[in-house]
């Protein structure tokens, strides 16, 4: 027996690979929805070389990543045992992965997520596989955790560090954190940035890339607004956006406002190719000593609770019993945002049981507003509720949004009140929030009853979210805790400057330079940057230009699959 806990004989009687031979990859994952952890993995299979490797996933059956899995070409698995919570059944989900392991005799595993990253590591080399990989999309282990549960995953974590070969973290500061606490060996841990294919890039940042010529055209094509009739394009040279339709006389006032003299209105960054965060372009030792010697205290997200009776969020007034099972129901993994029901066969949310091309047929015909609430698409056989329009009245309104799931990961509840305090002190301010969650009614009903209705927009979740992003002038994702989350990167192509909760894996994409950064658990300080943003407006899109440019730098597509692939290829 190896020190990896393999015999030799199950590590070696396999037959050679031939060079024409394809390596057999699994990628295994736990839910078959379309988040963020499901399409890290889509993105990275779609940069592999079909003639090197033949691709298999498996996951619990039922849901939109079986369709977009098998028409990809890809070979599905169903694992009908495998649930989220913490059961006894998870020992006929482990006897049913490993059989599955067993049977196709995988060169490589690759696993994804908490519990299949335990028991898929186990599974796998109790099979024989030779090379084993976790990506952790996240840990399982978070700051607010009764002592107790913390401790648990810690241990459940490192146990499941002895079965595996690398375990590729998507951040410097998880990585560094489970090295320190000795969680994983530091010859193992490597850190791959999440990336997003060319496509979808190109997608985002074609609203950013016409020359200034075909921008010009397309505002002397637009004559008519979503009311009918009336012109909103009398000077191409006053506006960038074909989806902001504004009056002549709204358009006017702004541009007076924001003037911008030689004597110092607004200020703006001078120099569009200055670096925007000299970390980013340190060696990998150098970011490794920056960040050990960053104290990571309450607002990291990577200290150990000292104090058991700590509440994890003070806008739940839970018991510790209360908040250790509701830790226990969500899924912590890389996106955050993507917690889940504990009882997969228990539909809280209709779209989850849908099919991806049913999912697309709702919401292609959402009604889709622009920044100052005007339709822009509508669909009459939407079956989604009408999205009512915002106040169009108020000139140099500034637009803040974002893409998340409505949960207490999130932090969605202290966002949605810091908005709508924002709202009663800055009449220039508007919101949208697409998504949906156990939180979402929760936060309609606070919306409605602060009579916010027409400023703070919640349409619900869309598969397509680069129209609105298009829609956005800065982009806010203030969770409690993250990995590398997959929406600041779309908002950072899409020209989107971020405001970003200040924890360590917020802090590795956003700094001064391209966004703000506010202290978790600070609603004034929220408030407080939300009401600035408008006096701002003449520096947002250039900071969001800035973005752009450091975002293509840091979160490079093909730079991911090299890196990937520098791990399949190690054995």
């Amino acid at each position: 027996m190896n020190s990896n806990g393999a015999t030799c004989h199950e590590r070696n009687s396999r037959p050679l690979k031939g060079p024409t031979d394809l390596m057999k990859l699994l990628h295994l994952q736990l839910l078959p929805l379309l988040t963020g952890v499901q399409n890290f993995s889509l993105h990275l299979l779609e940069g592999l070389d079909p003639v090197e490797f033949e691709i298999h996933v498996a996951s619990q059956p039922g849901g939109p990543l079986v369709e977009a899995v098998q028409k990809r070409g890809y070979i599905y698995h169903p694992l009908s045992q495998l649930r989220h919570p913490i059961s006894v059944r998870d020992v006929l989900a482990f006897w049913q992965i490993y059989r599955l392991m067993r049977n196709e005799r995988f060169d490589i595993v690759h696993t994804n997520s908490s519990k299949p990253g335990l028991l898929g590591r186990m599974a796998a080399r109790l099979a024989g596989v030779p090379l084993i990989i976790h990506s952790s999309h996240g840990t399982p282990f978070q700051r607010g955790q009764h002592i107790s549960t913390y401790l648990m995953y810690v241990v459940l974590e490192w146990l499941a560090g002895r079965f595996c070969d690398f375990v590729a973290f998507v951040n410097h500061s998880d990585r560094l954190n489970c090295v320190k606490m000795g969680v994983i060996p530091s010859d193992k841990a490597v850190t791959i940035y999440n990336a997003l294919p060319p496509e979808q890039v190109a997608k985002l940042t074609a609203t950013f890339v016409k020359t200034e010529g075909q921008r010009d055209r397309d505002f002397r094509e637009t004559e008519e607004d979503s009311e009918g009739g009336s012109s909103v394009i009398s000077n191409p040279d006053a506006a960038r956006d074909p989806l902001f339709y504004k009056t002549e006389g709204q358009r006017d006032r702004d541009f007076r406002e924001t003037e911008e003299d030689s004597e110092g209105g607004s200020s703006v960054i001078s120099n569009s190719d200055s670096v925007r965060d000299p970390f980013f372009y340190k060696t990998e030792g150098q970011r490794d000593r920056d960040f050990r010697e960053t104290e990571e205290d309450a607002e990291g997200g990577n200290s150990v609770i000292s104090n058991p009776d700590a509440v994890r969020d003070p806008l739940f007034s839970k018991t510790e019993g209360q908040r250790d099972r509701d830790f226990r129901e969500t899924e912590e993994d890389a996106e955050g945002g993507n917690s889940v029901i504990s009882n997969p066969d228990a539909v809280r949310d209709p779209l989850f049981s849908k099919t991806e091309g049913q999912r697309d047929r709702d919401f292609g015909g959402t009604e889709v507003l622009n920044k100052d609430g005007r339709s822009v698409a509508s669909n009459s056989d939407s079956t989604r509720e009408s999205i009512p329009h915002a106040n169009k009245d108020v000139s140099g309104s500034i637009m803040v949004g974002s893409t998340l799931r409505f949960s207490t990961q999130k932090n969605i509840l202290e966002v949605i009140l810091a908005a709508c305090e924002a709202c009663a002190l800055e009449p220039r301010l508007r919101f949208v929030f697409i998504g949906e969650g156990e939180h979402f009614q929760l936060c309609k009903a606070i919306v409605s009853s602060k009579g916010l209705n027409e400023r703070i927009l919640l349409p619900g979740w869309d598969s397509d979210v680069s129209i609105w992003l298009s829609q956005m002038d800065v982009f806010m994702l203030y969770s409690r805790w993250e990995a590398l989350p997959f929406s600041i990167i779309e908002a950072n192509f899409s020209g989107l400057p971020v405001i970003g909760s200040s924890i360590p894996s917020i802090k590795e994409l956003v700094n001064e330079e391209v966004g703000w950064l506010v202290p978790l658990d600070d609603r004034p300080a929220l408030v407080r940057t939300l009401t600035s943003l408008p006096h701002q407006a003449g520096a947002i899109s250039q900071i969001g230009h800035l973005a752009r440019q450091g975002i293509g730098q840091l979160c490079d597509y093909q730079s991911m699959v090299d890196a990937y692939l520098k791990l399949y290829r190690s054995k």
